[in-house]
């Protein structure tokens, strides 16, 4: 038993290590193709924003590369090559003729002695004479400047700035979106003065301060110039009347 488990450890050092070297090709070409991928898909997502004029947030490349990386990791590990898979390639590729897979096998049934022995022995010698450093990677050329091709170009229309026509929108918008924030207060303050005018309880109910001021509550923040104009002239219109009811109010107060 002792003869067996000595010679199990050169032949399953040596599946180890064919293990690693394929694990590491499985990597680089994990790697390529994520660039493909996550390249292909960020070039995407630029351009729906490049072509309509507006630039590319940074933090949709974060997000695109963040899953990328992360799928990569799940890919690679689900990939790694097991025991099993490492000797049936050493033994396709040194042609040794299911020798490792076999010992392997018989080394997990605890099978020893006479013809196990020796197929152990044999398979020692055919390992000691397998140099490992011949599985050579071959690296996927057209998929690696593919990748990078796409990656260069997904992450150059990042720093893409948005166009003129865009610039000015948002300037617009700002502007519009400032402008109904000081209408808004400037209209807080015109319900309040009206308020204070109140004399009696008859004046309030005329007035109905509680529903102007909900009317200028519900006021949309908006960055559209015509629909503020609208929801301004709208609420200027309710409040006017609600102004010209409490006037003439008092005007007939002062005529009794």
């Amino acid at each position: 038993m002792a003869t067996n488990s000595n010679q199990s450890q050169p032949v399953e050092g040596f599946v180890r290590d064919v293990g690693k070297r394929l694990d590491k090709h499985h990597l680089w070409n994990t790697l390529f193709w994520t660039a493909v991928i996550a390249g292909a898909i960020m070039l995407i997502v630029a351009l729906v924003y490049v072509l309509p004029g507006y630039q590319v947030p940074w933090i949709l490349y974060a997000g695109v590369f963040g899953v990328a990386a992360l799928a990569a990791g799940l890919a690679w590990l689900i990939g790694r090559v097991s025991q099993e898979r490492a000797a049936i390639f050493a033994d396709t590729f040194y042609g040794l003729k299911n020798s490792i897979l076999s010992f392997l096998h018989f080394s997990s049934d605890g099978k020893e002695g006479g013809f196990y022995d020796l197929q152990a022995r044999q398979t020692e010698k055919l390992v000691e004479n397998s140099a490992i450093e011949k599985i050579e990677y071959k690296p996927p050329y057209r998929i690696a400047i593919l990748g990078a091709l796409l990656l260069i170009v997904s992450i150059s229309l990042g720093f893409k700035g948005p166009s003129p026509e865009i610039v000015e929108r948002e300037k617009r918008a700002a502007a519009t979106l400032e402008m109904t924030q000081l209408a808004n207060e400037e209209l807080k303050e015109l319900v309040e003065d009206l308020e204070e005018s109140i004399e009696d309880e008859e004046e309030r109910k005329l007035l109905e301060p509680e529903k102007l001021r909900k009317w200028v509550e519900d006021l949309e923040k908006t960055t559209d110039r015509q629909e503020a104009l609208r929801q301004y002239a709208r609420i200027e219109l309710k409040i006017n009347r609600a102004a010209e009811a409490l006037s003439q109010r008092k005007d007939e107060k002062l005529l009794e």
